[in-house]
């Protein structure tokens, strides 16, 4: 591997300019004859510069850590997708780590992430308490996607869950369905524990009561979903609608009904949660819960970059944004 210095040399110039070119520092120092003499020396040895040791010296590598709960997600994929168009733009790399729902490996990965001098972190769906976070005592920029950050110094942004659960849950009960069940995520799952409260919540609010069998766990997986809806259809007095936490469980569920000869909609309804490509491509089509996750991805990003950059239209104090979802009325319901 060519070393600086012999970079220097094959050039006829210091080390000191050989270190100013690389770092962006030419104008006014370097002559244009120079620099392209430099240039040529570079593709000439193949010289390739150790971008760590780059940003030890500048104290910033342009990378950008990322912790999801779920790289096997749809959703958390068409997220990552968005954060990584953002960072490419605006010329970082990124590091994607999965935590798979484990609080353990949450504080590992986050300590790693602060080690290796990442820039900033985004961690999508925190299931640690987020007091947790403040006490591992990261020295980065983090922001918080799909979670509240509650009096915490992070910036986080996420969708209305409320607005979202409360939808389509009354929209099932307009529809004239009696009998509501609900698959939930995974139990580690901030996210899923806050949609069941809400299941609760609404339904309660709408003067109906939900027998304790009708809740049943599909852990946010399509076969488990699968087993889930078995479980449901097997009930003496089986549920007429059934609201799941995510479309891939909701997909599970389709796919037992329709295995099993039941009528989608007409014998039990079927809604989801996310609005991830294949919803709409699933016969019949998915009711469900858009979240504008390319927004999210896009405005998150650009908030952690305005972070790091100590920009001055970002405020001193966290900020906190809060994405409005839609109902997406389709064939299962």
């Amino acid at each position: 591997m060519t070393t600086i210095v012999e970079l220097a040399k094959y050039a006829g110039v210091s080390k000191t300019t050989i270190s100013r070119y690389l770092n962006g520092e030419a104008k006014g120092h370097i002559s244009q004859e120079t620099q392209q003499r430099i240039k040529e020396a570079i593709d000439e040895l193949n010289y390739r510069p150790n971008d760590l040791a780059r940003g030890l010296k500048k104290k910033q590598t342009n990378v950008i850590g990322v912790i999801t709960n779920d790289l096997t997600n749809s959703f958390f994929l068409q997220m990552i997708e968005g954060i990584e168009s953002e960072l490419c733009a605006a010329g970082y790399n990124m590091m994607v780590c999965n935590s798979a729902m484990s609080v353990d490996r949450e504080i590992e990965l986050l300590k790693m992430l602060d080690q290796k001098m990442m820039d900033g972190i985004i961690v999508i769906g925190l299931n640690m308490p987020v007091e947790h976070v403040t006490k591992l005592g990261i020295h980065v920029p983090i922001v918080l996607f799909e979670r509240d950050a509650g009096k915490s110094m992070y910036d986080s942004i996420k969708i209305d869950n409320e607005k979202g659960v409360e939808m389509v849950v009354r929209h099932l009960i307009q529809k004239g369905y009696k009998r509501i069940a609900h698959i939930e995520g995974a139990k580690e799952s901030v996210v899923s524990k806050e949609r069941k409260e809400l299941f609760f919540k609404t339904i309660e609010e709408c003067g109906r009561t939900v027998r304790p069998e009708y809740i049943v766990s599909g852990n946010y997986n399509m076969n488990q979903a699968y087993e889930a809806m078995k479980q449901l259809c097997g009930l003496k007095i089986p549920p007429d609608a059934v609201f799941c936490s995510n479309d891939l469980m909701a997909f599970g569920a389709v796919r037992y009904l329709i295995e099993h000869n039941y009528r989608i909609p007409e014998d039990i309804a079927v809604a989801g949660y996310d609005d991830i490509d294949m919803a709409a491509m699933l016969r019949p089509e998915l009711t469900t819960v858009h979240q504008p996750v390319w927004e999210l991805a896009k405005k998150g990003t650009r908030m952690l970059l305005k972070r790091i950059k100590l920009s001055a239209d970002i405020p001193k104090e966290p900020q906190s944004i809060v994405l409005t979802p839609e109902l997406i009325i389709r064939k299962t319901t």
